[in-house]
């Protein structure tokens, strides 16, 4: 139950050399259609996401900071995300997260 028959991902990264310290990425995943019986009878729909973000890294007083702006689920796809015993789950909407680090 809930295991898809196919599944991928691909996540790419690029450092823009017009900005340095400014890397772009985005990302795709597929999971194909996932059975949510034990008789394989029915089934979840497949879905694709995308995700995008962007990082960037720099100094301050000598130290490593790195921002991190990131979108998951770019497109808001309303989706299954998976079926348990209690039933069928929402899939996640879109989510902008941001974080940020300084190395001490």
């Amino acid at each position: 139950q809930d295991v898809p028959e196919r599944m991928a991902r691909v996540r790419l990264e690029y450092d823009l050399a017009g900005l340095p310290g400014l890397t772009v990425a985005g990302g795709v995943q597929y999971l194909g259609r996932r059975p949510v019986d034990n008789y394989d009878t029915q089934y979840l729909p497949a879905v694709t996401l995308f995700d995008a973000g962007l990082r960037y890294e720099t100094r301050i007083a000598g130290r490593r900071a790195t921002y991190n702006l990131n979108v998951s689920n770019l497109a808001d796809k309303r989706y299954w995300a998976s079926y348990s015993g209690s039933g069928l789950q929402f899939g996640a909407p879109r989510l902008v997260s941001f974080s940020a680090k300084l190395d001490l």
